[in-house]
């Protein structure tokens, strides 16, 4: 099909220049990148890494099929059958008109936005934002392809809906980053200064969950199984870096050391703080405030 990108790596994710650079040249570039994270540098530069606000993921349903093993949205981790509705689409929607807010790329993801049941409602939402207020915004339905049924779905979508199908076979993902090993259980990021995020906060864009909007997807998934209260209920502007977010959820992230170049030798990919959090999910799931 024209309008279906079919993608079996992580080069999908944007990694900067570090795959066309000498190993040599890597470990100095992550040597200067650990430092520039440092509390120190950041008390007198600032958070390195600005908010995207061209880019929304929206993780429109935590329900997977195929829940892979260190999934940065816990949908193996923390099970939920927690979904983006379509009022709050619609909502999402009229925010960005009164802010006039024209983006560049609008991603509905999971878990597997296929198995959400008014699937098609959502996209159709969408476009009439795209053919009515905004048509260079690219909307993009991102399935891991692993069910028969996607096929059926990719079938029905209008052709200008873009299709990232990233072929997944099993739950096993050689390139997943080791997500649930928090940076507040290792010694190395002692030193570093939270508010300054990862890279992910200004490629991937805003996260949007049916409890509001984060610094990326990934913070929207660490507050849902951390049971913090701290999504915003309103679309923020261009001019917020959510820093707030970034000091609070970042510590829990695996992103943050893993895309700092950090070489840890991990004796377990659940660190202390997750084996505590999902203990606590398994027997009380958080109740979050929704969007």
């Amino acid at each position: 099909m024209k309008n279906t990108i079919k993608i079996n790596t992580h080069k999908n994710i944007d990694w900067t220049i570090l795959e066309h650079i000498s190993w040599r040249s890597q470990k100095l570039y992550h040597r200067l990148l650990q430092y520039r994270l440092s509390k120190t540098i950041t008390r007198v530069a600032g958070p390195l890494y600005c908010q995207n606000h061209d880019v929304v993921q929206m993780d429109i349903s935590y329900c997977c099929d195929l829940k892979c093993i260190d999934c940065n949205r816990n949908c193996s981790q923390a099970p939920s059958g927690d979904s983006i509705s379509v009022q709050q689409v619609e909502k999402f929607i009229n925010e960005s008109i009164e802010q006039n807010r024209k983006w560049s790329l609008l991603r509905v993801m999971g878990g597997e936005p296929t198995l959400h049941p008014r699937l098609y409602k959502i996209i159709e939402v969408l476009r009439d934002y795209k053919i009515n207020f905004s048509p260079d915004t690219t909307i993009r339905l991102e399935t891991n392809g692993f069910s028969p049924r996607t096929a059926e779905f990719i079938s029905k979508m209008p052709p200008d809906i873009l299709i990232t199908n990233t072929m997944k076979t099993s739950r096993y993902q050689a390139h997943f980053a080791p997500i649930n090993v928090a940076p507040i259980d290792l010694e190395e990021c002692k030193y570093m200064d939270y508010t300054n995020s990862c890279i992910m906060k200004q490629t991937c864009g805003l996260g949007f969950t049916p409890y509001g909007f984060d610094i990326c997807g990934t913070g929207g998934a660490i507050a849902r199984v951390l049971g913090f209260n701290v999504c915003r209920k309103k679309l923020p502007n261009t001019n917020d870096m959510l820093t707030e977010q970034s000091k609070l959820l970042c510590k829990y992230c695996g992103f943050f050391w893993y895309t700092a170049g950090l070489k840890i030798k991990l004796q377990d990919r659940v660190s202390p703080t997750w084996k505590e959090a999902f203990e606590k999910y398994k027997k009380e799931k958080p109740a979050l405030v929704l969007y």
